[in-house]
């Protein structure tokens, strides 16, 4: 979560400050200490925050079955199903929300989500020599 909320905020803030130079040259007037100026450092704050602890919440979601094992609640095996589940559930539901942010078919940005999870499970499989343990 630090991490991507530290590399979302310079990925951002440098992106930013890039539009804001194009956006002066082009209307040859200066944003600096403008209300322009505020509310894209406001709105990069944001973003950061939101980007960085996006992952972090979907790593805590996919970890709770396995709370439950150590409380006796679930077996060691049904808390891996389970956890595959809600990843693949909050991978679907993050695609439905881009699919909605960009105005396209949000069943198929939901599926393109699952399928790069699944993809990602294989490489780490496949990367791990068949042990995920």
């Amino acid at each position: 979560g630090i991490s991507g909320l530290v590399g979302a905020y310079i990925t951002e803030r440098a992106e930013r400050r890039h539009k804001m130079q194009e956006l002066e040259e082009s209307m040859m007037f200066k944003i600096k200490d403008t209300i322009y100026e505020e509310a894209s450092t406001f709105a990069t704050i944001i973003v950061a925050i939101i980007d960085g602890l996006a992952p972090a919440m979907a790593a805590i979601i996919a970890i709770i079955p396995f709370f439950l094992v150590e409380w006796s609640v679930l077996t060691l095996e049904f808390a891996y199903v389970v956890s595959l589940g809600l990843t693949f559930a909050v991978l679907f539901m993050l695609g439905i929300f881009l699919g909605k942010v960009s105005k396209e078919n949000m069943i198929v940005y939901g599926i393109i989500m699952i399928a790069a999870g699944l993809l990602t499970a294989l490489i780490t499989v496949y990367v791990t020599g068949g042990s995920v343990i």
